[in-house]
């Protein structure tokens, strides 16, 4: 008999999110490698359903979330009916992230099914225990039960010192945190040869000329609007930026437009939307550039360097320390004048091979880091571990 496991996320594809994305690839993979059967636990999805190789379950909830305390219980009320209906087939409860979907869904399995628990943190300052505990609107109130609760969980996956230091700072034992990088399909990402790269680039019809590529939602936080600023001061004028993603913030997304159309920058800096085949445009690209603010690990960075390109990146806890001379760039810089100055150079340096960077060596790099293969398989030993 299967060991089935409940995989308890907010967002899920169709729905654009990175963990989900890799939450989705992830399941399938491990549950075609080792046996498991996944069960997605999910919100309601406006869009049509297209992942037909696992099981979902999309929660429709009524209540709007303005009105917090009845939409937590209608949730808790239809996750525990749920739970209910699986509870002698369910092994285990991995939960990405504690938004308020886990919550309910830990609350209930702690209180009516006590299942062994996996808590996985998808970005740091938002859903690491502390941060959640601080960011929470009922604050103070729900500090010390947050925590107890917590305490039951049997292992958190974090991938970033700060996440690590935070659940110790509730009073998680080592013993039960798992730090590592996000794992890459390199199946996917590492496929493609470098000899088709031309001919990739026919196809999608990029622009001619240096093409940087940045993956991720439109939103304050992947920062977009600093490689807009980048893009200006850079020398060269067959250089354009390809941002691939949802306009998630609109707001923001208007921004963005208008410093582009100050900078004269229309015809070089194109929005792609949301793209199924990232691993083409991330082949067919010269330089991956990562401007976020926070991450978790950014699935992107990792899905970059294994198609053997180049990262000039910001500083960030997860990422930082596999970046080295062989394979690109950290912008250290606090202030936002000294890190647009910083990334224009080294994109100048790179253009005129003062930097030079060698796609294969780039691609190896990656596989030994992140590859899919040797991360699924921990995890693996860590399901079996907690079901045993």
């Amino acid at each position: 008999m299967k060991n089935t496991i409940i995989l308890g996320i907010e967002r899920f594809p169709p729905d654009f999110t990175g963990s989900g994305l890799r939450a989705y690839r992830q399941s399938l993979r491990i549950q075609s490698k080792y046996g498991y059967k996944f069960i997605i636990l999910t919100n309601k999805s406006k869009q049509k359903e297209i992942t037909k190789d696992l099981e979902i379950i999309r929660i429709p909830t009524i209540t709007p979330k303005i009105l917090l305390p009845i939409y937590l219980i209608e949730l808790f009320i239809r996750i525990n009916l749920i739970m209910q209906k699986r509870k002698d087939d369910i092994s285990l409860i991995h939960m990405f992230s504690l938004y308020w979907l886990n919550r309910m869904l830990m609350l209930s399995n702690i209180l009516f099914y006590k299942k062994p628990s996996i808590l996985e943190v998808t970005l740091d300052g938002d859903d690491d225990p502390v941060s959640l505990i601080k960011n929470s609107p009922l604050g103070k109130i729900i500090s010390n039960p947050l925590k107890a609760l917590m305490k039951k969980i049997g292992l958190f996956i974090v991938q970033t010192k700060n996440s690590k230091r935070s659940c110790e700072q509730i009073g998680i034992s080592q013993k039960k945190i798992w730090q590592r990088p996000n794992p890459i399909d390199e199946k996917v990402f590492g496929k493609i040869p470098f000899s088709k790269i031309e001919c990739i680039k026919k196809r999608l019809t990029l622009p001619k000329g240096i093409n940087l590529v940045n993956i991720g939602a439109i939103s304050k936080r992947k920062n977009q609007l600093l490689l807009a600023k980048v893009l200006k001061q850079v020398q060269y004028q067959d250089v354009n930026l390809l941002l691939i993603g949802p306009k998630s913030d609109k707001k923001y997304y208007n921004i963005i437009q208008k410093q582009i159309k100050e900078s004269k920058l229309e015809n070089r800096i194109v929005f792609m939307g949301e793209k199924t085949n990232t691993q083409e445009y991330l082949l067919a690209a010269d330089i991956f550039v990562f401007s976020s603010e926070r991450e978790g690990f950014g699935n992107v960075f990792g899905e970059a360097m294994i198609s053997g390109l180049p990262i000039i990146t910001t500083y960030l806890d997860g990422i930082s320390k596999f970046i080295n001379i062989n394979n690109g760039i950290i912008i250290t810089e606090k202030n936002e004048e000294d890190k647009i100055r910083r990334f224009a150079s080294e994109i100048d340096k790179i253009i005129r091979k003062k930097t030079t960077y060698n796609r294969q060596i780039i691609r190896n790099m990656g596989i030994k880091y992140f590859s899919a293969k040797n991360i699924d398989l921990q995890y693996h030993e860590k399901y079996n571990r907690l079901i045993k």
